[in-house]
């Protein structure tokens, strides 16, 4: 019933896109609190009505939820502008939001289904007001989440007819045909919530993921499909405050390539574009999980390496590197040959902002290309003169 027809929940979702979706669920902390205080000041009510001390414990359970779920919305929105969630973090937050939630569900069905067994009048109308209020909320603050919504929406449907059933043997004739009317009226409810939860899904996931394509376009290189300096800079940004953490070093990779130009100037840009697609694969294959590649513009790309514990490591894979993109090149029938010299800066001992850092990374390439192509070169402070020199 809450399946999200029409787009395609088999198929996992971006990470962004997954964690704005929890991050929606926790967004709004008023409709929490006014539900909180509308249950209360209704389970009053019903309790006056009724003289059921269940009523009256049930009332009690749901303010206390309440509150607790105001904690975790409060903890929630402390851990988030903190620092970014990772994906496993995500999860979890949007695993005690469901639990959450399908325990205030269960707990006020329980209110609900136990005002209309025990009262009769206007109390199984006030106790079906607060359902349909309930539930109405929830479909429009947790479609994002469909499997939520309907754990939700179960519970506290599944226990107000539980309810209905009890009364029905113990009330007259004339308030039986009201019972069963009003619990059909709430089943027909019930099954329309499923097209509108459906509808509020994909028109909500629709936005994001147009989103999200958009902001992945703007922090890519358009040829290549590599990160881009607006995609290095955030990267960046956000490894260099692990590394303080961890004590890592990181690497800054600047390299262009040996002899392009003569490729371009001999067989034209459309296969010098192709000729840096290939590049750029070649790049990303030699990456581990986290590392970076961008592309600057022509020639000119970056790796940013990560989690590393000395220069050697970073040696190591600017060798990789220069011995993968000088491997023969296959375009148009056609066998290219190119190179690559790299330069490196460390961080945080050569620099922690990235644009001291990239031009020294660029130094040291310039130093590597005049002594000679196809080597890589660290970049190392000016030696102070001599004393006496002139």
């Amino acid at each position: 019933m809450f399946r999200a027809r029409g787009s395609q929940p088999r198929q996992p979702l971006p990470d962004d896109v997954y964690a704005e979706l929890v991050d929606i669920l926790y967004r709004s902390m008023s409709p929490l609190i006014n539900m909180g205080v509308v249950v209360t000041c209704v389970g009053a009510l019903l309790y006056t009505m009724t003289g059921d001390v269940s009523v009256a414990a049930l009332t009690a359970v749901s303010l206390v939820i309440t509150v607790a779920r105001v904690g975790l919305n409060s903890a929630y929105k402390r851990r988030r502008a903190a620092a970014m969630l990772t994906l496993p973090e995500v999860k979890s937050w949007e695993l005690r939001f469901a639990i959450s939630s399908t325990i205030a569900a269960t707990a006020l069905g329980a209110l609900i289904g136990r005002a209309v067994a025990v009262g009769d009048g206007a109390v199984p109308l006030l106790a079906s007001g607060l359902m349909f209020g309930y539930a109405a909320g929830a479909v429009i603050r947790l479609s994002v989440r469909p499997v939520t919504v309907g754990l939700s929406l179960l519970a506290v449907v599944g226990l107000t007819l539980c309810g209905f059933a009890a009364n029905f043997d113990n009330s007259d004739e004339h308030y039986r045909f009201a019972y069963m009317s009003m619990a059909l009226l709430i089943l027909v409810f019930t099954l329309g919530t499923g097209e509108m939860v459906n509808h509020l899904y994909r028109t909500t996931l629709e936005h994001l993921m147009t989103k999200s394509m958009l902001s992945h376009l703007a922090r890519r290189d358009p040829l290549t499909g590599l990160a881009n300096r607006l995609s290095l800079r955030e990267r960046f940004d956000q490894d260099i405050l692990q590394a303080r953490e961890s004590g890592d070093l990181i690497a800054l990779h600047f390299l262009d390539l040996d002899r392009f130009k003569a490729v371009n100037d001999n067989f034209g840009h459309p296969t010098g574009d192709a000729l840096l697609k290939m590049v750029a694969g070649r790049l990303s294959n030699v990456l581990r999980e986290g590392d970076t590649a961008a592309r600057l513009g022509g020639d000119e790309f970056v790796i940013l390496q990560i989690n590393i514990n000395e220069p050697s490591e970073a040696a190591v894979l600017a060798r990789r590197i220069v011995r993968e993109i000088s491997a023969p090149y296959r375009v148009d029938g056609r066998e290219l040959h190119i190179g690559a010299s790299v330069g490196i800066a460390l961080a945080p001992q050569d620099g922690v902002d990235l644009d001291h850092l990239a031009a020294r990374a660029d130094e040291a390439l310039y130093q590597a290309k005049t002594t000679k192509r196809g080597t890589i070169g660290f970049w190392a402070p000016p030696r102070p003169l001599a004393q006496g020199a002139a």
